[in-house]
């Protein structure tokens, strides 16, 4: 039985992404400073009263990690024209 060379495997592992992996861990990325988002809200709106200010900046702050993790996917889309190209 032959086994691959170490250079080959070295390449594999340290190669870019594929476009489809870079895409799901986009997704994953939004999709969970989107729930971030949304408990921070929450913590927001049921802040007492000395605590509104920090809560408000947290949701500001996990509304901005939101933003910028839907503009990383949305790069990506568009660089792939909303697909993800065929495995070689």
């Amino acid at each position: 039985m032959l086994l691959p060379s170490p250079a080959r495997i070295l390449s594999e592992l340290t190669g870019p992404p594929p476009a489809e992996t870079l895409v799901v861990e986009l997704w994953d990325a939004w999709a969970f400073a989107e729930i971030d988002s949304e408990l921070a809200l929450v913590r927001w709106w049921e802040a007492a009263e000395p605590d509104r200010a920090h809560a408000y900046a947290g949701y500001c702050a996990a509304l901005e990690r939101e933003t910028q993790a839907a503009l990383a996917l949305e790069t990506q889309l568009r660089l792939t024209n909303g697909t993800v190209p065929a495995a070689a």
